[in-house]
């Protein structure tokens, strides 16, 4: 029973079901028209998202087997660089199309984040469920205030669901738990001040 149960906490949380929702939640906020809000939630999914998992399902499809944690880490380095390279050209498009400052901070921490994550990830294993929820709660404090801070309790079953399915060990996940809040934080406050 607890394994069915970290099993659907882990898939819960996994990072594109979070960034894809958290993309449509935040387009949500800031598109003034439905047309706008859909054209942004399927331009950021689709730069953020669908290239990782197409190239993630090429090698499933190569190999035979579904791995949906990606749980070797040289196979997480392509789609995370495509994510990136989709963040980098989706702050761009923010920047130049919708004129808001704290909708371009966003995709900035977003790009950086997404950078320290592949960079990383080249040499170490990290755990990205923990960095992304820890990075999402950091960006609810700074843009929705301190009462978000709660969301990092959400962090206490993410950590359990990825130590019972032994996907990562304690290290990873405390490395990615500090990276996440941190890296945000200071991004956030770095890109509040010089954007």
């Amino acid at each position: 029973m607890s394994q069915k149960l970290a099993k659907i906490v882990s898939l819960l949380t996994n990072p594109a079901l979070v960034v894809s929702i958290s993309v449509v939640t935040i387009v949500g906020r800031y598109a003034d028209s439905m047309e706008k809000f859909w054209q942004g939630s399927l331009i950021g999914i689709g730069l953020l998202v669908v290239p990782g998992i197409t190239y993630s399902i090429y090698v499933w499809r190569k190999e035979g087997a579904v791995d949906l944690d990606l749980t070797e880490r040289h196979d997480r380095i392509v789609p995370l660089m495509l994510s990136t390279l989709g963040a980098v050209i989706g702050s761009f498009i923010v920047q130049s199309k919708l004129h808001n400052a704290t909708f371009t901070e966003m995709s900035y921490i977003l790009v950086t984040m997404l950078a320290a994550l592949t960079v990383i990830t080249t040499v170490w294993k990290i755990s990205l469920h923990a960095a992304t929820i820890a990075g999402l709660s950091s960006l609810l404090v700074v843009y929705q205030g301190n009462w978000f801070i709660l969301g990092y309790l959400i962090l206490l079953p993410v950590i359990w669901s990825r130590l019972k399915l032994k996907q990562h060990s304690p290290n990873q996940l405390i490395a990615g738990t500090i990276l996440g809040a941190g890296l945000t934080l200071a991004a956030a406050w770095f890109f509040s001040q010089y954007s």
